[in-house]
């Protein structure tokens, strides 16, 4: 069981130029960076038991809401981390053989997605919501909302 790793996800055969789940890991100075797009808020009312993602529905500007596996999918990920190689003077990584987790993010840089949302429908105790639900799924402790 379990959720299916990140992958491409394509459209009419080619790559998707707007895929909405990435993660680099490990990254440059440690920890991991990671990209969740969505087309909407996040909110209990639009997550969906499977959400589209750079599907059809994107190329219609519909909003088509977020799901539960996506975030796990960016939490479970595995990466291999580097090791320096200590029995020499020489700056040499190897990859490691085991696999590690992302785990929970410290932070997420909330970019409102004002393109894909008519103006009302952008409101404090939807932010709010969503940061709830960005804290309940990704484990963030910090939130950054960019301004327009």
């Amino acid at each position: 069981g379990g959720v299916e790793p990140l992958q491409e996800y394509f459209y009419d055969g080619k790559i998707y130029s707007h895929n909405c789940l990435s993660v680099a890991a490990p990254v440059r100075g440690g920890g991991v960076s990671a990209y969740w797009r969505a087309t909407d808020l996040i909110s209990r009312e639009n997550r969906r038991r499977e959400a589209a993602c750079a599907k059809e529905e994107l190329r219609l500007k519909q909003r088509v809401g977020w799901s539960v596996e996506q975030a796990i999918s960016l939490v479970d990920h595995g990466y291999f981390a580097n090791e320096s190689d200590s029995s020499s003077n020489s700056n040499n990584l190897q990859k490691s053989t085991e696999s590690f987790p992302v785990g929970p993010f410290d932070a997420v840089v909330m970019r409102i997605p004002h393109g894909w949302m008519d103006i009302p429908d952008i409101t404090r105790e939807r932010i709010e919501e969503a940061i709830r639900l960005s804290h309940d799924n990704l484990g963030i402790q910090t939130v950054i909302i960019t301004t327009l």
